[in-house]
């Protein structure tokens, strides 16, 4: 693969020292990237595709338009920074550089700072493909949001304490559920969240969507007939808010969209849309 243009894309950091009032038993201290050693670690990353013959254009993660293109784009932090750029690569492939590997999951980065050079240098001689990966399509109203998800979509209260009530539209039915919200994901992010929360893990290029009901909170004597399941890369799903403040939350609390009472959201899978070095 020919790297004549690399987008190297960064997440800003406050933290300049200590933090007032954290312990070293507390692990924010560690958790928590010091910035020289951050600028150096994006130093070596960009002197190493400057090193392969490539024109370098270095963004922060909320500055990144889908006008910044390139050959690459890569990804310096952790998996966060991976879907921000995600968002807005279009056709342009992935590389994730997990800047603190031993804190940070980074499933979605397949290099580290050590391991960066050689990495590139397989993408570049062609020993290394990318996957090619589904994304995950949102309506609300009718109307397409114009960033989708990679990882998941949550529809729920924007308050943890707060039950969420809705119409859950699935293949030609419909049911009216209480509960903690709705996570949808297709395979990507079949190990996040939707993981955590008791979904199964899929293969990271499944292109069928996987839906999973919250702590359910039927009314007593009811018992929901869709709680979780598979759904076909050919069909979608839809909720029908039955609250005044509902939100569909898209990749993380960061991108969130309300959904007013009796709105409809629809999400769906849009296969091979994003291709990312894994």
């Amino acid at each position: 693969m020919e790297l004549n243009t690399v987008v190297i894309v960064y997440k800003k950091t406050l933290h300049t020292g200590k933090l007032e009032g954290a312990r070293k038993s507390d692990g924010l201290c560690e958790r928590l990237p010091a910035v020289p050693v951050y600028r150096q670690i994006l130093d070596t990353v960009t002197s190493c595709c400057y090193g392969l013959g490539a024109e370098v254009r270095v963004v922060e993660r909320n500055a990144l338009t889908a006008k910044h293109n390139g050959d690459l784009i890569v990804t310096v932090g952790g998996d966060g920074t991976f879907l921000a750029a995600a968002h807005l690569a279009g056709k342009t492939p992935l590389l994730g550089v997990n800047f603190r590997p031993h804190t940070s999951v980074g499933f979605f980065c397949a290099a580290t700072p050590h391991t960066f050079h050689r990495i590139a240098g397989r993408i570049v001689s062609g020993a290394l493909e990318p996957a090619v990966l589904p994304m995950l399509e949102l309506k609300i109203g009718g109307k397409r949001m114009p960033l989708r998800a990679l990882n998941d979509v949550l529809f729920s209260s924007p308050s943890p304490a707060e039950m969420s009530r809705y119409t859950l539209h699935l293949d030609g039915t419909q049911e009216n559920q209480r509960s903690s919200g709705v996570w949808i994901a297709a395979g990507p992010g079949s190990t996040a969240a939707m993981h955590s929360a008791g979904g199964k893990k899929r293969p990271i290029a499944d292109a069928r969507m996987q839906y999973l009901v919250r702590e359910p909170c039927p009314m007593p004597g009811i018992r929901y007939r869709h709680t979780h399941g598979l759904i076909p890369a050919s069909k979608s799903i839809s909720i029908t808010s039955n609250m005044s403040n509902a939100v569909a939350y898209v990749d993380g609390p960061d991108l969130a969209y309300p959904v007013k009472r009796g709105e409809r959201i629809r999400v769906s899978v849009i296969p091979n849309s994003i291709k990312a070095f894994l």
